[in-house]
């Protein structure tokens, strides 16, 4: 049996959409990754969503989280329509992955009674419940389905859209709105950082010169259905090729002037011991992002005139001119 998943709804502080997500990915966008301080007096990095761009949402209680799952709903909100429409508002399930238990509400409440042996007036025992987060969803669409919060630490959003999946294929309902929100609070980030888990400086993803993870919040949803949506035909750009370079060090001067080339997306300087170890005194990683050849050409010219006869720009060159590719790494 066929399953189909809709366009996806996503806020993160890397892109408040799909499209914004994208060009940081494929830019090296790592802007939004800032120090913080925790409640422990700890600093951390960390990849928080600026609060001015959230809007107030329809949760009962108006938490940050709430508002950033709120934000990726809305970008779904059509397509959820649609399906409640086709199959019944009982036919819909929610299914949610989640490990944060309403830590904004809850740490406030416990600092109260702890200082004043009572909680605030308001306080409910359901914020602690990481189950909100589905209810939420549930009460935003009026979705009358079976709803399931899944924690289970990383593995959280892809539980919950297994266990959709298998509703679905058990014919116990037609839809299920899926995904996920977690938000970097400070007793995930102690406690990531308790297990040595959270790297001292940004993070350096799939580099041999990695340290650890950077935690951030952020949410995707999306509409899974057991019939395939109909797709408007939409207008097709030229593949991107993405060419990645270990060159050697430069200095600020040549970082500046290559940063001004076409296409040119990262450059990340590396002298440690693990560098050291592709190449004696480090290398210098450069990303090249480009739609047609000839911007890698002029990109990888450049270099061949910094450094003439180096093996591995030689080999760039080669790749260029023989190879058809997407994606290359040298």
């Amino acid at each position: 049996m066929d399953l189909y998943l809709s366009k996806p709804g996503v806020m993160s502080c890397a892109g408040n959409n799909i499209d914004e997500l994208w060009q940081s990915v494929t830019g090296g966008n790592q802007r939004g990754i800032k120090k913080v301080t925790a409640c422990n007096g700890e600093e951390y990095f960390a990849a928080r969503i600026d609060d001015a761009v959230l809007k107030p949402s329809t949760s009962r209680y108006e938490m940050k989280i709430m508002r950033i799952e709120n934000a990726a709903l809305e970008q779904i909100k059509d397509d959820v329509e649609a399906v409640v429409s086709k199959y019944g508002a009982e036919r819909v399930a929610v299914c949610v992955g989640s490990c944060d238990n309403g830590t904004e509400f809850s740490l406030a409440g416990h600092r109260k009674y702890f200082a004043e042996e009572k909680f605030p007036a308001d306080y409910s025992l359901e914020i602690q419940g990481a189950d909100y987060v589905a209810t939420f969803v549930a009460e935003k669409f009026g979705l009358r389905g079976p709803v399931n919060t899944f924690s289970t630490a990383c593995s959280s959003s892809a539980g919950a859209i297994i266990k959709a999946a298998e509703m679905i294929k058990g014919g116990i309902v037609d839809a299920a709105v899926v995904g996920g929100i977690d938000i970097a609070s400070d007793t995930t980030l102690i406690g990531f950082s308790a297990l040595e888990a959270v790297s001292s400086e940004i993070t350096n993803p799939f580099s041999k010169n990695r340290h650890g993870i950077t935690l951030g919040d952020g949410a995707a949803f999306f509409v899974l259905t057991k019939d395939a949506p109909v797709v408007e035909p939409v207008e097709t750009t030229a593949a991107l090729s993405v060419l990645n370079l270990k060159i050697p060090l430069i200095s600020a001067s040549q970082m500046t002037e290559i940063l001004k080339l076409p296409g040119v997306r990262l450059l990340n300087q590396t002298n440690d011991l693990a560098a050291k170890q592709e190449r004696e005194k480090g290398f210098c990683e450069c990303i090249i992002v480009a739609e047609e050849k000839s911007v890698l050409h002029n990109a990888v010219a450049r270099f061949e005139e910094l450094f003439p006869g180096d093996a591995i720009i030689l080999q760039a060159k080669k790749i260029i001119e023989e190879k058809d590719f997407t994606v290359s790494e040298v």
